[in-house]
């Protein structure tokens, strides 16, 4: 579970997160995002660029099936950013099978 706020109170009612990390794979193909911040939260496609597309409307869809709000939400890493997170770095050594680059997101209302 990351440091960031967790969307399920120690009551079990849901609260919409104040921000989230969403987790990229690479699964035979499809990129895939998931995020221990949002149960149940898991999108994924072949190309790249349609997935990230589909991280925010997901997010503000099963938040709304949870909780019932309409909340907006934007990710504060763009697509731009996120494609030179995925670019090979001479210049720093990662184990490849431990990396898994995030995209932070938040509520519109409180986007810094």
């Amino acid at each position: 579970m990351s440091a960031l706020k967790n969307s399920a109170t120690e009551a079990g009612s849901f609260v919409a997160p104040e921000a989230l990390e969403i987790e990229h794979t690479n699964v035979d193909g499809v990129h895939v995002f998931t995020s221990a911040d949002l149960p149940g939260f898991h999108v994924g496609h072949p190309d790249l660029k349609t997935a990230y597309e589909m991280i925010v409307p997901a997010v503000e869809k099963l938040v709304k099936l949870n909780t019932g709000e309409v909340i907006r939400y934007r990710a504060e890493t763009t697509l731009e950013e996120f494609i030179r997170m995925l670019e090979p770095n001479p210049n720093n050594v990662v184990n490849l099978d431990d990396f898994r680059p995030k995209i932070h997101v938040r509520p519109k209302a409180i986007a810094a």
